[in-house]
């Protein structure tokens, strides 16, 4: 929140010259949301978005000092509470430039551990990020959503314009409003040896800083369950799977009527169409294949992989690390039931319709 000096100036002077707030973010040049950001101690729009504000409400420059923070030091006070946290932590300004940390986050990463040091520029663009941070795609993403937002806040800052220049093309645009950001954001550590580092990231503003940002970094590994669950309380998927693969998904076009499985094909009740069971279920495994496993679902998979061998956990059988992958492994070893249970997670129905050179059709209906 932006400290009680900087909202008790801006509204008295507001109130006294009679302006509401649409009328005072007009004349200070800058949006009613930056504005409200200032007057309602809900964020931090930017030292000159203030600047302008002050000047626009002719507020005296003996009154200004009650709402200079920017650029000044740590308390004490602040301070003890930063180095007395017993997990990584750091306070960094608006552009995400290190202020002040404590032992446990420079142990981690010495890197940015100076005042000044630049925590976007260390994920964004240092090679070392994407060597140790084995999700480090889901956290450029996320600060890339951070820049974004401190370059709304303050366009001209040089730094961030910098940042933001040297920033792949492709980076920039994931960074949509729904992209996510720092905080909540996981990062997981690759170790030499044993369980990762996950670090779960909770950034705060300081009611008495609204200039600065704390950020702490609480980490954890997966956790282990000494207490085995009896066998009798979990839900053990099917092993085994006996007829039609897509029994009860096919459908005649014409008259919506289920198709029957007999033998090697796929019929309608009415002989409205028939289909080779082969052709029909391997158009529908493409099309299951391919909405499955996208590029991002994966990365997120090789990921998971990575983070289980790390602790320890046997995987029976290598997770698909493409398109191609994935397909083979639905043809030569995903057991019946296992391909059963993907289409009918996926596929609400697929019309079969007999088509005008004699090939029948497939289209297929998904679920939400």
């Amino acid at each position: 929140m932006i400290s009680t000096g900087i909202r008790e100036v801006l509204l008295a002077y507001r109130m006294k010259a009679g302006l509401s707030a649409v009328k005072v973010a007009q004349a200070a040049g800058i949006s009613e949301l930056r504005y409200d950001m200032l007057e309602s101690g809900r964020g931090w729009p930017g030292s000159r978005a203030l600047s302008a504000v002050l000047d626009a409400l002719n507020v005296p420059e003996d009154q200004r000092p009650r709402c200079a923070v920017q650029g000044t030091p740590l308390s004490g006070i602040e301070r003890a509470l930063l180095h007395g946290k017993p997990y990584p932590a750091l306070v960094v300004d608006h552009t995400w430039r290190v202020v002040d940390c404590n032992r446990f986050f420079a142990d981690q990463l010495p890197e940015c551990a100076a005042p000044g040091a630049s925590m976007l520029r260390w994920i964004l663009h240092q090679e070392g990020a994407r060597r140790r941070l084995a999700n480090w795609e889901d956290a450029a993403a996320a600060y890339t959503a951070a820049l974004r937002d401190a370059l709304t806040a303050d366009p001209e800052d040089p730094d961030l314009q910098s940042l933001r220049a040297d920033l792949p093309s492709e980076l920039w645009e994931t960074a949509c409003p729904d992209a996510g950001q720092p905080d909540g954001q996981g990062l997981i550590w690759r170790t030499a040896q044993g369980p990762y580092t996950i670090w779960e990231c909770a950034v705060m503003v300081p009611a008495s800083r609204p200039d600065l940002l704390t950020v702490d970094f609480l980490p954890h590994t997966l956790p282990h369950s000494s207490t085995p669950v009896p066998t009798a309380q979990v839900q053990q998927p099917a092993t085994t799977f006996e007829g039609a693969l897509l029994a009860g998904i096919a459908r005649c076009g014409a008259c919506n009527l289920d198709l029957t499985a007999n033998n090697d094909h796929y019929q309608c009740p009415d002989n409205c169409v028939t289909i080779a069971s082969e052709i029909l279920e391997s158009r529908v495994a493409d099309a299951v294949v391919d909405r499955i496993f996208t590029p991002e679902s994966l990365r997120k998979l090789a990921l998971a992989q990575e983070v289980l061998v790390a602790e320890g956990i046997e995987i029976d059988q290598p997770l698909p690390v493409s398109p191609g992958h994935a397909r083979h492994q639905w043809d030569h070893a995903l057991p019946a039931a296992t391909r059963r249970a993907f289409i009918t997670y996926s596929v609400d129905h697929a019309l079969v319709a007999a088509g005008a050179d004699g090939e029948p059709s497939t289209t297929i209906s998904w679920k939400q």
